[in-house]
């Protein structure tokens, strides 16, 4: 519970796309999930977007920047070695004089584009500042660049990370696996938190529009093998492991199983993917959706579906884990990263080593044969500790024990 004592606070906050992150996650009570509970007075959002307005929400102020011309890689290295601030770092450190803010918090986003500017405009302002680090970004690099590209972002963006973490108040990672991230960069124990991401279960749980239906029936009435449906959702990227789920699947079919494997998902590998199901003779079971589907609409289909697979090489979180989980549908997720700290083997999941087709086709293969034995309820149920209600408390709580 907050502490009274405390005098209601300004925060700035600055993100990507607020609108984005508002719509899928915030729903109806964007005011309290971006302002947790009311804590603060007046929560000022610098959202990072492709247009420039101001608009208000209750106690939310958000402000959408237009920056064509932010490089913050760049931008960083020039104040580094000149102490120069570009324009956008100088467009934090007025906005929050003009809102006369007792915290500047870095909110989704990353360290390097998000981060670097409230550390630079908490010190010149000499207020306390909050960076969530959303990602393992050492594991990002390792499996989104290779050779010399490789070399030069670890070159480049490392000593940005160092500058960030050292420099700010308290770090908040977004589950407990991300504390092995920080601790490269130093002896950051003491000022570390760990507090999932959140969600709001009143859009996952509203009731799902005749037009939401028609999507979802549209897409089964393409589908032969309805028995046993396996679905993916995320961005068709390496980190991902398509590759592997896909092969994994088409073993599965080998070995005189039916099914259909749906992946509502795009990105950069989409045209290798389509080539290696339409060269393999797959195009029956496995399914490509490169449609925008809401959270109601993905809801759906998990509802339809025996199982998530997840099995990403590595993760911060992994919010579609919990969202599956909301909608009662159980995980076959990766044993590794921050996704055991969500899944509970043979309870509301089961974990598989996600470079083994083998192993993850056991994970198919226990929902397929003993599918009827995995509770949505308990799915449920073990969901609700990321939902906006619970995880508010503990926002509130950390927030206390900064002005404390």
């Amino acid at each position: 519970m907050m502490n009274e004592s405390i005098d209601k606070k300004i925060a700035l906050f600055v993100m990507p796309n607020f609108y984005k992150h508002a719509k899928r996650m915030g729903g109806d009570r964007i005011e309290i999930f971006f302002n947790s509970d009311l804590f603060f007075s007046k929560v000022i959002i610098i959202s990072i977007g492709d247009n420039s307005s101001r608009k208000q929400f209750g106690t939310l102020t958000v402000i959408e920047l237009k920056t064509n011309n932010y490089r913050p890689r760049i931008s960083y290295w020039f104040y580094k070695m000149f102490g120069y601030k570009c324009n956008f770092y100088k467009k934090v450190i007025s906005i929050a004089r003009e809102f006369k803010v007792d915290i500047l918090i870095q909110r989704y986003g990353g360290i390097i584009v998000h981060g670097v500017p409230i550390v630079i405009a908490a010190k010149k302002l000499n207020l306390p500042s909050v960076v969530t680090v959303q990602n393992a970004y050492d594991e990002s690099r390792f499996y989104s660049s290779h050779g010399f590209k490789r070399f030069a972002r670890t070159i480049v963006e490392e000593p940005i990370e160092r500058f960030v973490l050292a420099n700010t108040n308290k770090i908040w990672i977004v589950s407990k696996y991300l504390s092995k991230y920080v601790s490269k960069y130093g002896d950051f124990n003491n000022k570390t938190t760990a507090i999932y991401n959140k969600t709001d279960e009143r859009i996952l749980y509203s009731i799902p529009k005749s037009s939401d239906k028609k999507v979802v029936d549209k897409i089964f009435s393409n589908i032969i093998f309805s028995d046993n449906v396996f679905l993916s959702v995320g961005r068709l990227i390496p980190q991902k492991n398509y590759e592997i789920m896909i092969k994994a699947f088409e073993y599965y079919l080998k070995l005189g199983n039916e099914g259909t494997y749906l992946i509502v998902g795009q990105g950069p590998e989409l045209v290798k993917h389509q080539d290696y199901i339409k060269k393999n003779g797959l195009c029956k079971n496995i399914i490509i959706i490169t449609d925008y589907l809401n959270i109601i609409q993905l809801g759906l289909l998990l509802k339809k579906s025996n199982a998530l697979l997840f099995c990403s090489l590595f993760e911060g979180q992994g919010r579609v884990v919990y969202e599956s989980l909301a909608f009662g549908t159980p995980v076959i997720g990766s044993d590794l990263g921050p996704i055991p700290e969500m899944l509970r083997h043979k309870s509301n999941g089961f974990l598989v080593n996600p470079f083994s087709i083998k192993d993850i086709t056991r994970g198919l293969l226990e929902f397929t044969i003993e599918k009827k034995k995995y509770n949505s309820e308990f799915c449920q149920n073990s969901a609700k500790r990321f939902f906006i209600d619970h995880i508010n408390k503990k926002e509130v709580t950390f927030y206390s024990e900064i002005f404390n």
